[in-house]
């Protein structure tokens, strides 16, 4: 059985590093993906969308001293304005669609999806802010807004039809997980009406009864489509007859540097996912904690301890109120009570 494809991996196969210059990190949350970035690609701009005031207020904590990353507190989908924000008790499944009737049965445990409020958050597009900012070109392009993603790609069809984006990786859902969601069929139907191809599947979570839920895809260019096939053509041999070269006594200064990099690449990207992996289960930890707190909190507010003692205290209040003579009897006498017990 083969091991599963790394996202990451293909992405530095697919774009070579020295010339990748802008990164959109299109729901970047806390910077989980953006720190695996800023470390397989540190000449890179990596700009991080995120509009949830709790998460990017730790996103900018993260990438403080790092100039390179810069922190977007926008939404980014098909219009400009402002966009009614669902916030969710797992922050990483907040969205500006409301979850669907059917996502208890495909998210696990169904409360991570449970929308505890809303708030108004700023929105624009890829192609404005684009046009404010003056870039012209997006090596890597990576969305992950719960749902919103064709919304956003909507918001980029200038740049995507100019092939202005090299490289797109997008999350994809199979099931209804929000309202108003596109389906992995509709982002890649978008996409290929723009010249655009798929690369490949990545990451995909399956249901128990073993339906696809969501995954992530990579989508690329014509051009890049198009240098990778070349670069294969270039690397065949010309002939279909084997002909028997003698062994290389040493391997050539210049494939000496090239797998010294990508050892060094591959040695990064290792180091990104364990930080990732370690990142995301101190999250869980601190949300499992949370969670058991809240429970025991309601357990005692609803005992019925908690009621007699609330109780007895409004009727202290009201038969010898804070400050007066007879609440420093009344306490004096509890004293002594509690002294002979």
């Amino acid at each position: 059985m083969t091991s599963p494809k790394d996202s990451f991996c293909d992405q530095l196969t697919l774009v070579t590093p020295a010339e990748v210059r802008t990164i959109f990190d299109i729901g970047a949350n806390i910077g989980q993906t953006s720190a695996v970035y800023a470390n397989l690609f540190p000449e890179a701009v990596i700009y991080a969308f995120e509009p949830f005031p709790d998460a990017f207020e730790q996103l900018g904590r993260k990438f403080s001293g790092n100039s390179l990353v810069r922190p977007i507190q926008l939404a980014i989908s098909n219009k400009v304005g402002k966009s009614i924000f669902y916030v969710n008790r797992n922050s990483v499944t907040n969205s500006c669609l409301p979850s669907a009737t059917e996502s208890r049965y495909w998210v696990t445990p169904a409360n991570e999806i449970e929308n505890l409020r809303t708030i108004e958050v700023p929105v624009t597009t890829v192609d404005e802010f684009c046009r404010q900012a003056g870039i012209s070109t997006i090596q890597i392009l990576k969305i992950d807004i719960q749902g919103g993603d064709l919304m956003a790609l909507q918001g980029a069809k200038e740049k995507l039809s100019h092939a202005a984006i090299s490289l797109i990786y997008t999350e994809v859902d199979f099931v209804p997980i929000y309202e108003g969601q596109a389906f992995f069929h509709e982002i890649a139907a978008f996409l290929f009406g723009y010249g655009y191809s798929l690369f490949d599947i990545y990451n995909v979570h399956y249901h128990e009864n073993g339906q696809a839920k969501w995954g992530d895809a990579i989508f690329i260019s014509p051009q890049l489509r198009d240098s990778q096939l070349q670069n294969r053509r270039e690397d065949q041999p010309a002939s279909s007859v084997a002909v028997v070269q003698p062994e290389p006594l040493a391997e050539p200064a210049a494939e000496q540097h090239s797998s010294s990099a990508i050892r060094e690449l591959e040695a990064k990207l290792a180091s990104a996912r364990d930080t990732l992996a370690d990142r995301e289960q101190e999250v869980a930890s601190l949300r499992d904690k949370f969670t058991h707190l809240e429970d025991i909190l309601a357990a005692v507010q609803n005992s019925v301890g908690w009621r007699a003692l609330n109780a007895w205290r409004r009727t202290r209040e009201r038969l010898a109120p804070e400050g007066s003579f007879r609440r420093t009897i009344y306490d004096s006498l509890l004293r002594c009570l509690g002294h002979r017990t």
